[in-house]
């Protein structure tokens, strides 16, 4: 739900209106924040929002760099780091 909210959101904020209402009630902050390291939940997170903006940009990964402002190079590195297909 994240990663569809993430792709097809127009703003650069997700708001409660992006998600669809039989998904909402699974956004409750116990159910997705579980305990956990803070660099568990940043590695979670870089993966999910690379894979996300990897989607966008139907596997660009020059146009993944871009949107990131990232280097290509840098990308294809998390991208091996985080185990993204």
């Amino acid at each position: 739900a994240l990663e569809r909210a993430v792709i097809l959101c127009p703003s650069d904020y997700l708001t409660e209106c992006d998600f669809p209402e039989q998904q909402q009630t699974a956004l409750h902050p116990d159910a997705l924040f579980q305990p956990r390291p803070l660099q568990n939940a940043t590695v979670d997170f870089k993966k999910l929002f690379i894979e996300a903006v990897l989607q966008q940009t139907g596997g660009s990964q020059i146009k993944a760099a871009k949107i990131l402002q990232i280097q290509r190079t840098y990308l294809n590195r998390l991208i091996k780091e985080l185990n993204i297909r």
